[in-house]
């Protein structure tokens, strides 16, 4: 489709129906859908349940052959019988690509997408166009609980990268700035541009934001009026979501997904998170892959509906959440998510056995420290990279080893190292805490 065209459609032609008449139909659906009462829910997901296990039994190849005879994915009938299925893990994926692709791949448009691999290789993961299309349908439905419309003027910072040499991208309401390259040389262009732009929204990685919102705050910088800051991609901490608050006094929404495409999560107008279920279902599991009891934290293990390229089925995702029988009075029958404790790589493990997540605490004392990252190699020992602000002492890591000390305990070696910056995944993305030790959950 040409510029002037699509700009013709874009000013006259509403949302959703500009996206198409198949995505409009579907994205209804789900508008709908949302509220549905709990027995409707419960006989959409199961339906769509049966779908892709059937569609992965007649297409997949490499479902034929990892129950190993002993049964058909036909043979499961609804969600409560879900867990008879074996985990897939990322392992898996990644050894048998061609196995869990779809033979009918080349009957239809497809892309090949890729998870950022922040802790290892990453993993390739075909995809419809249709399975995006309907990714992009829940995208908007976040939007809708934000309060953005199709038409609102939005920044958008994540890992993105321009071909001539820039890092930012105007495209008709959006304004893309890229979060590889911010830097004190830069940031006052990133500040300069969001002001000029006068967004209704921003949406990004936490960190990135993070970044932007301390350097404005302490150059007095006015921000403009944004009606909602949508953080997704990484870990949303309290201490950084406070920190964004505080300073533009916006609504804060928080989205959980992934790559692979098989949980989706965000949070409403009443400040809870959602499971979306019509995109995927979540299991949480403990050490042994057993379920957990609602309100203790699980590793996510999600089944997606939307990718029919590579179905998903009881994939494991690594990421630890807490399920709530909470009803929100939102009025949507959605499942709610007490919290996203972050990924399984993002806790660290002690040596008495302790899962230690939401460390970004400790550094609240500590306001000298621009930006830091915590490594855990061995379960004894980990390290710790600082960026040091303009107003840094010492003193600023005595505090943080008391506070660490108060959450870890004394048995685990801390080494600071002072770095100039800390590395992001190819993706953009500024991990808080890599750890290399597998969580007992």
């Amino acid at each position: 489709m040409n510029t002037r065209l699509f700009l013709f459609l874009y000013n006259f032609v509403p949302f959703p129906l500009i996206k198409g008449a198949k995505f409009s139909s579907f994205y209804k659906s789900i508008m709908d859908s949302q509220y549905y009462n709990f027995d409707e829910l419960k006989e959409l997901v199961n339906k769509l349940l049966l779908e892709i296990l059937l569609y992965a039994s007649n297409n997949v190849p490499y479902y034929k052959e990892y129950t190993n005879g002993k049964f058909d994915l036909q043979d499961i009938k609804s969600l409560d019988e879900l867990n008879l299925l074996p985990i897939l893990r990322k392992e898996d994926v990644r050894k048998n690509y061609q196995k869990l692709t779809s033979r009918e791949i080349e009957k239809k448009k497809y892309t090949v997408d890729f998870t950022s691999g922040s802790t290892g290789t990453s993993i390739n993961i075909v995809k419809f166009k249709d399975s995006i299309d309907k990714a992009l349908a829940f995208y908007w439905r976040y939007n809708d609980w934000a309060g953005i419309r199709f038409s609102d003027r939005v920044v958008i910072i994540t890992g993105s990268t321009f071909s001539n040499k820039k890092f930012y991208r105007y495209s008709f309401n959006k304004l893309f700035l890229s979060a590889f390259n911010m830097s004190k040389d830069t940031l006052p262009k990133y500040a300069e541009l969001i002001c000029d732009f006068k967004p209704i929204a921003l949406k990004g990685y936490p960190s990135a934001i993070t970044i932007l919102t301390r350097f404005m705050k302490k150059n007095n910088i006015k921000p403009p009026k944004v009606k909602s800051i949508s953080l997704t991609a990484e870990c949303l901490t309290d201490e950084n979501r406070k920190e964004i608050f505080e300073y533009w006094g916006s609504r804060i929404q928080n989205i959980y997904g992934q790559a692979e495409n098989v949980v989706s999560i965000g949070e409403c107008e009443k400040g809870n998170l959602h499971l979306s279920a019509e995109f995927g279902w979540m299991e949480l599991v403990d050490e042994n892959d057993k379920s957990v009891e609602v309100g203790k934290p699980g590793r996510i293990i999600g089944t997606g509906f939307t990718n029919f390229a590579m179905p998903l089925i009881r994939y494991d995702t690594r990421d630890v959440a807490v399920l709530s029988n909470e009803r929100c009075s939102c009025g949507r029958s959605l499942p709610v998510v007490k919290s996203i404790e972050g990924r399984s790589e993002d806790i660290v493990i002690t040596p008495d056995g302790r899962m230690v997540g939401r460390l970004d605490a400790a550094f609240k004392y500590s306001n000298g420290i621009e930006l830091s990252q915590i490594i855990q190699e061995e379960l004894d020992f980990i390290t710790v990279k600082i960026v040091r602000g303009d107003n840094y002492s010492p003193r600023d890591i005595d505090r943080l080893e008391v506070e660490l000390r108060k959450r870890l305990g004394t048995e685990i070696k801390i080494n600071y190292v002072f770095v100039d910056n800390i590395e992001r995944t190819p993706l953009g993305k500024l991990r808080f805490v890599i750890s290399k030790v597998l969580p007992k959950i």
